[in-house]
């Protein structure tokens, strides 16, 4: 038999693990050249330097601040 406490967890964990599902990624996608400056870019990686991603997290935060989306 199932009380309260039971349930409410089994509400909780289907919840945490929707949230997971639907969480947006944290940044762009790699595409094999840099996010911010264009320069090609091996690894997997999305930013060809700390400049470049430091610069693109700022634009961001810029987009965010007057009311935009996120540009990726």
């Amino acid at each position: 038999m199932t009380d309260i406490a039971d349930m409410a967890e089994q509400v909780e964990s289907r919840e945490r693990a929707a949230a997971v599902a639907y969480r947006k990624p944290e940044g762009p996608l790699p595409c094999g050249q840099c996010r911010c400056c264009g320069a090609p870019v091996k690894d997997g990686r999305r930013f060809c330097d700390a400049a470049c991603r430091d610069g693109w997290q700022r634009e961001q935060d810029a987009i965010l601040r007057n009311g935009g989306g996120m540009a990726w």
